[in-house]
């Protein structure tokens, strides 16, 4: 998670004040890391996203992470969001 704000910050869609309230709010967070991923299923079931969605694997990982978990997926890119949105697990992020 941290790697896509920082990603996010690099890019220049998230600001300093903002990398900073996210730095609270996330270390925060009760952060769970879910290895279920790596099932051989999963693995397939993320590359179909990353073709069908044009995404990288690391966001196609995401996204089929919120969809099993049934989760919205907040996010400032715009592919991934596109695909959250076709998959009804979107949530909209204000910059």
């Amino acid at each position: 998670m941290f790697k896509c704000i920082i990603n996010g910050l690099y890019k220049k869609r998230i600001n300093k004040q903002h990398w900073h309230d996210y730095q609270n709010i996330i270390s925060d967070l009760p952060i769970e890391i879910d290895h279920s991923i790596l099932q051989p299923e999963n693995l397939i079931a993320v590359a179909n996203l990353a073709e069908q969605f044009k995404l990288t694997i690391y966001d196609a990982a995401y996204l089929e992470l919120a969809k099993q978990l049934n989760i919205p997926l907040a996010t400032l890119d715009t592919d991934l969001l596109t695909a959250a949105k076709k998959n009804k697990l979107a949530y909209a992020l204000r910059t």
